[in-house]
This record gives structure tokens, C-alpha cells and sequence, in this order.
């Protein structure tokens, strides 16, 4: 098998979240989009492009189009869910530092989640994806 490129995916689902944070008037979808490109900057990654949309009442979905790949965002109000996906070439730790602020922002000054559960795949051991780390702590500050 051919070598692959360095791949790491990180996904995380930020439960009990307040239900009207994740339905937020659509202007504060800006403020909301501009924290997480600056906190993905802020994490060593190059944003080249981003989406985000307000779905009324209720739900949002983001998009970074990132040099090292994507970040993206979803909200499910309806069960007080947010997913996370950050798909990136930058080596595990990098991927692991922006997780773990991004959730910062968006589980405790953005959507208040009671816990969430954070799941790291290196995409290269053998090719095959293995699952790294699951947790499901309580959030108490940032991780």
C-alpha cells in the first residue's frame, strides 16, 4: 500500500445546549462566524474562505474552508446538539490544540453545553481510520 498523506479528523457533539443560543437572530450569526475564524486563525490554521447560514428559526450551519482542509458547524436546537467536524493535514496535535479551543468557544461562551463527547481519527494507521479518543466529560471551563 502506498504511503498517504497526514490526515487527522476530529468530530465532537456538544450536548444539552440552550435552546435559544443555538436559535439565534440571524445577526448574531456574523459575531458568531467571525469567533470561530478567528480562534481557527488563532490555532495556526489559514481560513481561505468560509460560509455560514442561518437556517430560521432554527438551526446554523458554518463552513471554514481552511488551507489544511475544513471546519464546519451544525446546530440541532430541536435536541439541544451542536456537531463539530474538523478535517485538516496539519500534524495530530495541531488538529487536537483548535478542537479543543473551538469547542471552548462554542460549548461554554456560545451554546452553554452541559457535555460533550470528542472523537480524533488518525485517517493514515494502516489506512484505516482508528478511533484515537472518545470522552464524555462534563464541561467545566475549557478543556
Amino acid at each position: 500500500m502506498p504511503s498517504l498523506p497526514p490526515a487527522t479528523h476530529l468530530c465532537a457533539t456538544l450536548i444539552g445546549c440552550q435552546l435559544g443560543l443555538l436559535c439565534p437572530e440571524p445577526e448574531r450569526l456574523a459575531p458568531l462566524g467571525g469567533a470561530i475564524s478567528a480562534r481557527a486563525r488563532s490555532a495556526g490554521f489559514h481560513v481561505v474562505g468560509e460560509a455560514f447560514h442561518f437556517f430560521g428559526p432554527h438551526a446554523i450551519t458554518g463552513a471554514l474552508l481552511l488551507a489544511e482542509s475544513h471546519l464546519c458547524f451544525h446546530t440541532w436546537p430541536e435536541f439541544g446538539v451542536v456537531y463539530l467536524d474538523l478535517f485538516t493535514c496539519a500534524q495530530s496535535e495541531t488538529a487536537v490544540r483548535a478542537m479543543e479551543e473551538l469547542i471552548g468557544l462554542l460549548a461554554i461562551e456560545f451554546f452553554c453545553a452541559s457535555e460533550m463527547k470528542v472523537s480524533l481519527l488518525d485517517r493514515n494507521r494502516g489506512g484505516v481510520p482508528q478511533l484515537l479518543r472518545n470522552s464524555v466529560p462534563p464541561i467545566e471551563g475549557v478543556l
